[in-house]
């Protein structure tokens, strides 16, 4: 799986190096912006990368230096003469940010220049957001009068809080990375030219690590930002007993004896 691209040359790349899985967002004629076809391949291509066992990061990025996402693809939503455009949009953008969401493998969202709407939400459906000092993020969603859906609005008051949820959606004014940094809507922000191999990087020191682990880790807070109704401990417990009788474990004290980096195997 390389390419999905529609018949206006709009693509998702789906690719893989080493242990990192990437999908680049490409149509930057117009920033980016996901098409139907696109938000769809974008689903597939998650689906894909997180079912590889070779793949143990995944990177979302978007082509050219312009933008991240722009989020929909405005001009195919209107030339669809009714509200169903824009409903069948949202439906397969939702399923698009919960296969990432989802995903049992780490995400990064690589951001660079414009972050917008939904892309936002791709972005804050990954794991990890690393951007660009030049870059910016916005939900200009009450300049379209449109209204965020509310799955994708819990994950923003998780990562920001209410009140710069408020502030960011009430004026959909544009956040610089360095402000967004600030708030705890990116994680790391560099200078642009740094920005693919600082990514890369990082994607590395995790792949490098204990996959058992991270997947431990990620049950555990995913239980803790869970409603309480929906929380499940045993998950928790056996992620964790997985990794005290994992060969990864015993790997590590090999390692250690032997002064090597451990190799680990998920198992």
């Amino acid at each position: 799986m390389s390419a999905i691209i529609d018949n206006d040359g709009r693509a998702v790349h789906c690719t893989i190096e080493g242990s990192i899985g990437w999908l680049r967002i490409d149509n930057p004629k117009r920033m980016n912006a996901l098409s139907i076809s696109m938000a769809v391949a974008l689903a597939d291509g998650v689906s894909h990368l997180a079912a590889d066992e070779a793949v143990r990061v995944i990177i979302i990025a978007g082509a050219g230096n312009k933008a991240f996402c722009a989020g929909g693809d405005l001009d195919e939503i209107v030339s669809s003469g009714s509200a169903a455009g824009s409903t069948d949009f949202a439906s397969v953008l939702s399923r698009a940010v919960e296969s990432i969401q989802r995903a049992l493998k780490p995400t990064i969202a690589m951001i660079h220049g414009h972050c917008v709407g939904g892309g936002v939400s791709i972005a804050t459906a990954c794991n990890l957001r690393i951007a660009a000092n030049e870059s910016s993020l916005s939900i200009p969603i009450a300049k379209r009068g449109l209204a965020h859906d509310v799955a994708g609005l819990q994950r923003l008051v998780q990562l920001i809080g209410p009140s710069r949820t408020r502030l960011m959606l009430y004026t959909g004014r544009k956040f610089g990375a360095v402000e967004a940094y600030a708030i705890g809507l990116v994680d790391e922000h560099v200078p642009a030219i740094e920005l693919q191999d600082h990514t890369i990087s990082l994607a590395q020191s995790i792949a490098a690590n204990a996959p058992l682990s991270i997947y431990a880790t990620r049950v555990a807070i995913d239980y803790l930002l869970a409603d309480p109704i929906d929380r499940n401990l045993d998950a928790c417990e056996r992620a964790i007993e997985a990794c005290l009788i994992s060969e990864d474990l015993a790997e590590s004290a090999r390692a250690s004896l032997d002064k090597r980096p451990p190799v680990f195997k998920g198992r």
